[in-house]
């Protein structure tokens, strides 16, 4: 971490001071960065003419085009500063990885970056976005300094099961724990205050290495667990260059519900004592055109049977006797009229939380054998709404999260410090 505090300060030196910083995390995105930085200058432009902005792009990847494609960018505008910064070789994760590596590397040097130079904002934009528009800087930008809003999440239009994880698990999570929550809390993009910034900085999750593949969950966490004045802000679709490592729901899960539960440790102060409100949202939130569902729903169905069969002696430590009969019973239910209500789904994340609070098990072990019902669980939630309008849909996604919240109760009881 050296050579990173020692690039860092050549950087501070160098800029001494700004009001805005737009953050850069970027690994192998030589194809993109460039697309990524043009919006950035541009949107800064057109969002605080005048003020002097940085934009930082900080490389934790290994040696390609990316640095010489970035340096070659013209800045044009006296205001604006470019810097690019290739970090040095970071902590790797052994399993594949959801997001780029080193990221999280990457995110403490833009912290660092902006409290040092004193910043009133600071903006993340991820370095494999393909199509970003200068409006994109504008619309996060204005709340935090228009509307004095400390936080500003992205909303993107998806199609319907495009992110299925957050839908019935994440988001109704986190809506549960925290009585809000960020509709896509894994997204690079965000813009926030200054204080902010210094109440990440102060997180104990940089010396927590089991959290590492998850900082973006984490950053959406630490800020709602932190009861900043946060909204949402649609910016139309997304398209990110495509990673060519392929990672499967067992190590996805792993990685973030594992995180999800670790968190609850981390902010169980903040949970136990949570109300509900509401995230505002500046703009329209479209869904994109219904695509037609190209997953093997029977083969999921199929996976959550042999679960069933494989691991429920392991479930019966922590899940209780009528959450086992009805996994039995949903089991041998034929796959047309395959169904897991959100109650009883709500009820098993929990268990498995609680079990994981406890150590009972070895807790990646563990949270692998929630494999099958999620998979489960997401073969019911589409079989269920496929044939549903825009409408319809919505509240079925709110039902999953109003069984979340009526389940709290359960937590809250069971759980030990």
């Amino acid at each position: 971490m050296k050579g990173n505090t020692e690039e860092l300060d050549g950087v501070i030196d160098a800029v001494r001071s700004a009001d805005i910083l737009v953050g850069i995390p970027c690994c192998r995105n030589e194809k993109t960065v460039t697309v990524v930085i043009r919006a950035a200058l541009e949107g800064l432009k057109q969002a605080v003419p005048g003020r002097r902005s940085l934009v930082l792009v900080v490389d934790t990847g290994p040696a390609d085009g990316s640095g010489e494609a970035a340096r070659n960018v013209r800045v044009g505008d006296p205001d604006i500063t470019l810097h690019y910064l290739a970090a040095a070789p970071v902590f790797r994760h052994a399993d594949p990885y959801h997001g780029s590596e080193g990221r999280e590397i990457a995110l403490r040097i833009i912290l660092k970056a902006a409290q040092q130079l004193g910043v009133h904002a600071c903006l993340l934009l991820s370095g494999d976005l393909r199509i970003i528009s200068a409006d994109w800087i504008v619309r996060l930008l204005e709340p935090l300094l228009l509307h004095g809003y400390d936080y500003v999440a992205p909303v993107y239009q998806r199609q319907r099961y495009e992110g299925t994880f957050a839908q019935t698990l994440l988001f109704p999570l986190l809506y549960a724990l925290y009585g809000r929550a960020m509709r896509q809390p894994l997204t690079g993009e965000a813009a926030f205050s200054e204080q902010v910034i210094e109440d990440l900085l102060r997180s104990p999750f940089w010396n927590m290495d089991m959290l590492r593949p998850a900082v973006d969950l984490w950053r959406s966490t630490a800020v709602v667990a932190g009861n900043w004045r946060v909204c949402e802000t649609a910016l139309g679709s997304l398209d990110r260059e495509q990673s060519s490592l392929s990672v499967d729901v067992s190590t996805l899960l792993v990685q973030l519900a594992g995180a999800s539960f670790t968190l609850m440790d981390l902010y169980h102060d903040a949970w136990k004592r949570s109300s509900p409100s509401e995230i505002p949202v500046f703009g329209v939130v479209h869904e994109a055109d219904a695509a037609p569902v190209t997953v093997n729903l029977d083969n999921m169905i199929e996976r959550f049977r042999l679960g069933v069969r494989e691991f429920m002696k392991i479930w019966s430590v922590f899940l209780s006797r009528e959450i086992r009969a009805f996994l039995h019973k949903a089991a041998l239910q034929p796959n047309e009229h395959f169904r897991i209500p959100d109650e009883p789904w709500a009820e098993i994340v929990f268990s498995f939380a609680l079990a994981h609070h406890r150590k009972i098990l070895n807790q990646q072990h563990l949270v692998q054998t929630l494999t099958p019902l999620y998979l489960g669980k997401t073969a019911s939630f589409i079989q269920e709404t496929r044939q549903l309008g825009p409408e319809a849909f919505a509240a079925a996604g709110k039902r999953v999260c109003r069984a979340f919240a009526d389940m709290k109760y359960f937590l809250k009881v069971n759980w030990t410090v």
